[in-house]
């Protein structure tokens, strides 16, 4: 069954959103966000290594509305100092920004080590285009050549403590050397995929056992620190050696993580474990992340809604860019992929309300032809019948004998049809209410 879930196109679509809020995507433009959404797609169907998808984000260049791979670059509106912020929390798993103003004060992280960073994105040169705002192009600036802010600038990038220029230098390694005419991105991007770096692996294998956990062995996912270690080290380093030996193929990884009794354990506490929420001794129930909520509500009743910016009917699984939805930013999805870390899963006041009483429910409920409106139809079904048709449709269980007989008790009050319809409609809420419904065991 895991060997044929990892090949269903939903695989995609699931790994194609998270990467897109881990990208930023939009964060240059509706246009280009489409390209690079649709080169992750294509990477992922074509199984691309991880690796090197990042080679080649990192090293994308050219125009953001025709290519793909410079979308990447969407912290470089911010200048260089906006690239250290993305590429050190995206791919390696690490927070610089304390170390923009001081030495980080929980790490060793330097000031300088955030500036020497900064210094392999100095060369890039952001061009507009004559077409809008966000219609910009990549290229290297030649070494000698002045750099420029986003507004147009003359900047130098300088080390505020120094006042001197400075050499980019690897994160905790070595400074680098490049001639007039190199892209020195070239060997950021070897130093970022290569197995002996100590953070692009483990982050990878930890953002993965995360969705798959519901939380990373290092947490939060992007905040790797001495003074934050592992749950599990070993553990960690494992998971990371076998990314490497899988040549960072991501179905593989999952796969690794799926067949493990660590991840078929059951949900269920018992007197050993009831109180752990750190060493994984039973399976943590996680929240459905906010475009598969919103996709099993709609097919489980039958009623379709249209997302703002989408065509009729699609699935907000496959909608990664576009208008605002009240009910995917309600539960989590980044407006205008403008975070970097991972979404926020805790509940929130405003996410019962929505489902108590807001226009999704009541919708999906009351809209004609519906999944109450098909079963009511049906004559070849009593209402013990079509009560467990919406139990197997939602839950993908029969209904327990308390509950049948809790539900054919409310019915016989009910003296009319339009009665009749609203008791089903009372119980098609209360099920897409449910913790059963919006949570994974």
């Amino acid at each position: 069954m895991i060997d044929e879930l990892l090949t269903r196109p939903e695989f995609t679509d699931l790994w194609a959103l998270k990467f897109a809020d881990l990208y930023q995507l939009g964060g240059t433009g509706l246009k280009g966000g489409w390209q690079l959404y649709r080169w992750i797609r294509q990477s992922l169907d074509d199984r691309k290594p991880y690796d090197q998808m990042v080679r080649e984000m990192v090293t994308g260049g050219g125009s953001f509305v025709y290519n793909a791979t410079p979308n990447f670059y969407a912290g470089l509106f911010l200048g260089p100092e906006g690239m250290v912020t993305q590429v050190s929390q995206s791919l390696l798993g690490v927070r610089m920004d304390c170390a923009k103003c001081h030495d980080h004060p929980f790490e060793n992280w330097t000031q300088n080590d955030f500036y020497s960073f900064g210094a392999f994105f100095t060369r890039i040169v952001r061009k507009a285009e004559p077409y809008g705002l966000f219609e910009h192009s990549i290229a290297i600036r030649p070494t000698g050549k002045p750099s420029y802010d986003f507004l147009g600038n003359n900047k130098e990038f300088l080390d505020p403590k120094t006042k001197q220029p400075v050499t980019a230098r690897f994160l905790g390694g070595e400074s680098v050397e490049f001639g007039p005419d190199d892209d020195v991105r070239e060997k950021l991007a070897d130093w970022i995929t290569s197995p002996r770096n100590p953070f692009f692996k483990r982050t990878l294998v930890n953002r993965v056992w995360k969705h798959f956990m519901n939380r990373g062995l290092v947490e939060p996912v992007d905040d790797f620190r001495v003074s934050n270690p592992a749950s599990n080290p070993a553990l960690l380093d494992a998971l990371a050696a076998e990314a490497v030996k899988a040549k960072y193929d991501l179905r593989t990884i999952c796969r690794t993580i799926l067949n493990s009794r660590t991840y078929q354990l059951s949900a269920q506490a018992n007197s050993s474990n009831e109180f752990d929420n750190l060493n994984y001794s039973r399976y943590y129930v996680k929240r459905q992340m906010a475009e598969s909520l919103f996709d099993n509500i709609t097919k489980t009743t039958s009623a379709r809604l249209k997302i703002p910016g989408s065509p009729p009917g699609e699935n907000a699984m496959k909608v990664a860019i576009g208008s605002p939805n009240y009910f995917l930013t309600t539960f989590g999805r980044a407006g205008a992929r403008e975070q970097i870390c991972e979404r926020d899963q805790e509940a929130t006041v405003a996410q019962a309300m929505h489902l108590i009483n807001g226009d999704t429910i009541q919708q999906v409920v009351t809209k004609p032809g519906n999944l109450l409106d098909r079963l009511l139809a049906r004559r070849d079904l009593d209402d013990a019948g079509r009560l467990e048709e919406i139990y197997l449709t939602a839950f993908s269980r029969p209904p327990t004998p308390r509950e049948a007989s809790n539900f054919l008790e409310l019915l016989k009050s009910a003296a009319t049809d339009d009665a009749r319809k609203r008791v089903y409609q009372d119980l098609l809420w209360a099920v897409l209410n449910s913790k059963e419904f919006a949570y994974v065991y």
